[in-house]
């Protein structure tokens, strides 16, 4: 979702520029090997990166680098993920994460998990850069006011090592071929999904139109 020129010039940046990086982006996307994507969902796309250029300008001038890779050893397992926008300035660092959906309502516990997940980010690039980050930020492009976007986190450590578990119980049930799904996610997730039709089919979900 942040855009930006090669030369990593963002004054130069417009409406013109940005929607020529946006179709050349997917367009590479379309030949690679993932899910086609609509025209509606690219007009909406293209419409969450322009609203958030337009009230987020300042912060990309912050931005250091994007789609930074993380990852942590386990015992019997390597877990690995990418962090969306590393910002800095003023001596700080912030991880930045982008969600496409609305921010959901009365979700506590999906908000937990995005809030250990960024803990456990703000862990790894502690030890890599020998800095705390300074704020952990979730952006919900989906909203159209930047007040309703935005949402900040403290860096909790005890919350890595919560997060911890949580992926030491997800991958024993995946080792254990435990695929049971006792609350299924919200419904414009499963709308999203490739394989629907196989919980469609477990009656786990009522059929999608």
């Amino acid at each position: 979702m942040c855009i930006r020129e090669r030369d990593g010039n963002v004054e130069t940046l417009n409406d013109e520029s940005i929607r020529e990086i946006f179709d050349r982006t997917f367009g590479f996307l379309s030949t690679s090997n993932i899910r086609p994507i609509s025209l509606p969902a690219k007009d909406a796309a293209f419409h969450q990166v322009m609203n958030y250029y337009r009230q987020n300008q300042e912060e990309i001038k912050r931005v250091i680098e994007t789609e930074v890779d993380v990852s942590v050893e386990k015992e019997n397992y390597i877990l690995a993920g990418k962090v969306d926008v590393l910002m800095g300035g003023d001596g700080k660092l912030e991880i930045l994460d982008f969600k496409t959906s609305p921010k959901p309502i009365d979700s506590p516990e999906l908000i937990k998990s995005y809030e250990r997940q960024l803990c456990t980010y703000a862990h790894i690039l502690e030890k890599r850069y020998g800095k705390r980050p300074d704020r952990l930020l979730l952006y919900w492009t989906s909203e159209e006011k930047k007040e309703n976007a935005l949402m900040e986190f403290p860096y909790h450590p005890d919350l890595v090592d919560d997060a911890g578990k949580v992926f030491d119980d997800v991958v024993c049930k995946i080792q254990s071929k435990n695929f049971e799904i006792s609350i299924p996610p919200e419904r414009h997730i499963c709308a999203e999904c490739d394989i629907k039709h196989l919980c469609i089919r477990d009656g786990i979900i009522q059929k999608i139109e």
